[in-house]
């Protein structure tokens, strides 16, 4: 059942970059055309599409602007089956992961890469004025398994291939799961905030169908995107 797979994939990853707002909610919201620059933090979302060059020759890129919103399919995340957590004081992550209230507003710029097995996505997030203050990482939940009931399961860790950004908090995360068909789909996402309500994300996911296989995935590349992309949103390069 590879479509129950994936939807089950994307909701273990969903749960395990709890700490990134519009991940955790799995939306990304549209926004009229405007200047989302910030003259406090120099940030610029519309420059994210300068990273499109830094794919290596032969990769596929996506860099169309488009502007995306999945607002109305949040039902369809909300349905999806809750794996079994551990430790299970951690459950509390996935029950509560859905808050479209925290998303609506958010704007975000994307552009997607596909190079030697590997799918990427780079994301320019502004999160809405007044948005809470985020919590800080409940250390108890670095570590989590999740397990589904038909046998599939994922470890999601904090990689030790952390980059180190002035100025700017970065949180990592690795996902490896198996799935009910066997398959392991292998996934690092680097999280940069510039401040409380600008955002820099690069996820790296390995096709489970590429031939040769892209597990396990080397996340180097993944770490330059990410450090460059975030000196380009603030005007660094």
């Amino acid at each position: 059942m590879p479509d129950q797979s994936a939807r089950r994939w994307k909701y273990a990853f969903v749960a395990a970059t709890v700490g990134l707002v519009v991940v955790v909610a799995g939306i990304v919201a549209a926004w009229p055309e405007a200047d989302h620059s910030d003259s406090g933090s120099g940030f610029d979302s519309s420059r994210i599409f300068e990273a499109a060059g830094m794919f290596p020759a032969g990769s596929k890129v996506d860099n169309n602007r488009a502007e995306i919103t999945l607002r109305e399919n949040v039902g369809a995340l909300l349905s999806s089956e809750k794996p079994q957590v551990t430790p299970a004081s951690c459950q509390k992550y996935v029950d509560g992961i859905i808050n479209p209230s925290r998303v609506v507003g958010t704007r975000v710029r994307t552009i997607n890469g596909y190079s030697k097995g590997v799918q990427y996505t780079i994301t320019a997030q502004t999160l809405p004025e007044g948005t809470p203050t985020r919590a800080a990482p409940d250390a108890a939940c670095q570590e989590l398994t999740y397990e589904y009931s038909d046998g599939s399961f994922a470890l999601a860790t904090s990689p030790n291939e952390i980059p180190n950004i002035d100025g700017v908090r970065v949180d990592a995360t690795r996902i490896v799961m198996q799935t009910n068909a066997k398959q392991t789909i292998d996934t690092f996402t680097f999280k940069g905030w510039i401040d409380g309500r600008h955002v820099v994300a690069v996820q790296a996911k390995s096709d489970p169908n590429a031939k040769p296989a892209a597990n396990p995935i080397d996340p180097t590349f993944a770490k330059s995107l990410f450090v460059e992309t975030v000196k380009l949103v603030r005007g660094q390069k």
